[in-house]
């Protein structure tokens, strides 16, 4: 789409669930029950007041104000700002929206829909290494799902791919290919750094997992192994420490 304002992204921190917000209906006592896995409950009719408790699935409600998300979208979204600047803007307060705290956003289909300022970030810069092995602990518990490249669910190769490319590097999308990399360079297993990457396989020649090392012999992974989700392991632990056939460092 075309991008006429500001680009905005999901910062790290809350991309693993993140909506834009809809005005409701009121339906005055009707009951009702919950279709969604958890919805918040609030202690007045906005999504500004305190959330209160939380209702789960199948749950039986009696609805008092309707209020629903317009789209649930993945962290790497990029949102187009709809709003013009207020006149704060222009003067130089560049954060401040028609809405304090809110920024209106025109999405792919034409539809408006509001997103708190405080879940994106504009102009991103490229991750440091430090920075993006912080950005791999937030994944922690996303389960895993065979070719997914999103925070609704990595493989293990899409999970690594997307914490290189935070750093601002491309790479390819299948572990094999990311090892055979003209971007790598090959490194010993005793002279592993935090970032490198970890594949592993039957042999260098059949490489099909990775992982990325955050140092302490620990490296995190999105594997199938035991429970399927991002995850921290340890290099040293089986089936890790025999399976392991090649590790690289991103130029």
């Amino acid at each position: 789409m075309g991008i006429h304002r500001r680009t905005q992204h999901l910062i790290p921190a809350l991309s693993l669930l993140f909506i834009l917000s809809a005005s409701g209906v009121c339906a005055v006592g009707n009951t009702q029950i919950v279709v969604v896995p958890v919805t918040n409950m609030y202690s007045g009719p906005s999504d500004d007041t305190d959330v209160v408790s939380q209702a789960i699935y199948g749950s039986n409600v009696t609805l008092l104000t309707a209020h629903k998300p317009v789209l649930t979208i993945p962290f790497e979204s990029r949102l187009e700002v709809s709003v013009a600047a207020s006149d704060d803007e222009k003067s130089g307060d560049k954060g401040k929206a028609v809405h304090e705290g809110w920024l209106q956003v025109r999405l792919p289909d034409k539809r408006s829909a509001w997103i708190q300022a405080s879940d994106v970030v504009s102009d991103p810069k490229p991750l440091s290494t430090p920075e993006s092995i912080e950005l791999a602990k937030h994944f922690l518990g996303i389960p895993y799902l065979w070719g997914g490249s999103s925070s609704f669910g990595f493989d293990c190769s899409g999970f690594t791919q997307m914490l290189v490319r935070a750093r601002g590097i491309i790479m390819p999308r299948d572990a094999d290919k990311q090892a055979a990399w003209s971007g790598v360079v090959p490194v010993e297993r005793k002279d592993l750094q935090p970032g490198d990457l970890l594949f592993f396989g039957a042999s260098a020649s059949k490489i099909d997992h990775t992982g990325m090392y955050i140092g302490d012999g620990q490296f995190i992974q999105d594997t199938t192994n035991g429970h399927p989700v991002v995850q921290i392991s340890r290099l040293d632990d089986e089936p890790w420490t025999h399976l392991l056939v090649a590790s690289r460092r991103v130029k």
